[in-house]
């Protein structure tokens, strides 16, 4: 069968279809030929690399212009970050600065036991922002207490008495120490909670050390006694929470309140002694523990 020359011919859909994926094959073509050409040049910006294919493909320079080309960052993974939200998260990493803060206090120690007398002391402290907000570092106080009353003090009270060295004997294995030494060291994990935005804002910290401490004790006056009292000395656990406030008074110095806890195991104390011709031997609990309240400076930078 022929065709009249007059009569146009049309094309079928399927002619269509073809004729359209052979376009959009050339299409996916140019753009694979300008990724392998420009993309060492590109640096994997999508939009730098179509723009370079575009500008020596067999397009008009004044289409390619036309068109708003997307600005993204071709990934590892294959997906594509736009570039304002890389360059927010580089300048926010540049933003982060390490700090460092060189704490000095001095601060009053309140044991729960009886026996012993309210010490005071004075520490130091060195701390690194681990992260942000979150601190990690160590510390060092020393803590002097008196015992309220002594073994010498109860046969002072009556000397010679028979019922005061009966007493003295039977005292607790503390009374037979004069005064305390505490020596504390810590490795501290502290926490700051800003409570207002702002330049100089009032801050909530709260944390925990954990460490060691070394009591060591003076016995009482060996002019009192036929034999100078022996005790042991030692080195025990020690924790402590803390909570306080802090106020940055200028950008680099801080002011600071705090009160934490020390918790020491109790510890069993053997104590070898005389009173006079009479010979004492103590083994008994001792209750080490107390409350710290303090304040002092801290420098950061």
């Amino acid at each position: 069968m022929s065709l009249s020359a007059d009569r146009p011919t049309r094309l079928s859909p399927h002619r269509s279809f073809r004729g359209g994926a052979r376009f959009f094959g050339l299409s996916l073509c140019m753009i694979s030929w300008g990724c392998q050409t420009y993309a060492p040049r590109a640096g994997g910006n999508l939009g730098s690399l179509l723009a370079g294919a575009l500008a020596e493909a067999p397009v008009s320079r004044s289409m390619a212009s036309s068109f708003p080309l997307p600005s993204f960052q071709i990934t590892p993974g294959g997906g594509y970050e736009e570039y304002d939200e890389i360059i927010a998260r580089e300048e926010a990493s540049q933003m982060l600065h390490r700090r460092f803060n060189v704490e000095i206090r001095g601060e009053a120690f309140v044991p729960i036991n009886s026996n012993l007398n309210i010490g005071g002391g004075v520490g130091v402290k060195a701390e690194m922002e681990a992260f942000k907000n979150l601190y990690l570092g160590l510390g060092f106080d020393y803590i002097r207490q008196l015992v309220d009353e002594t073994v010498a003090d109860m046969l002072a009270r009556f000397p010679g008495d028979p019922n005061a060295q009966n007493e003295a004997i039977n005292a607790d294995p503390e009374q037979w120490l004069e005064s305390l030494d505490r020596y504390n060291i810590l490795f501290l994990y502290d926490y700051d909670v800003p409570l207002w935005e702002g330049k100089h804002p009032l801050i909530f910290r709260h944390g925990v050390g954990l460490g060691a401490v070394l009591i060591n004790g003076q016995e009482v006056p060996g002019g009192t006694f036929a034999q100078t009292p022996e005790v042991r000395l030692f080195t025990q656990f020690l924790a402590r929470p803390s909570v306080g406030f802090r106020w940055p008074i200028i950008d680099n110095l801080l002011i600071f309140v705090e009160a934490s806890f020390d918790w020491v195991p109790v510890q069993n104390l053997t104590v070898d002694g005389a009173t006079f011709t009479r010979r004492a031997k103590v083994d008994g609990q001792v209750e080490f523990s107390g409350f710290n309240l303090g304040g002092g400076l801290t420098v950061s930078w």
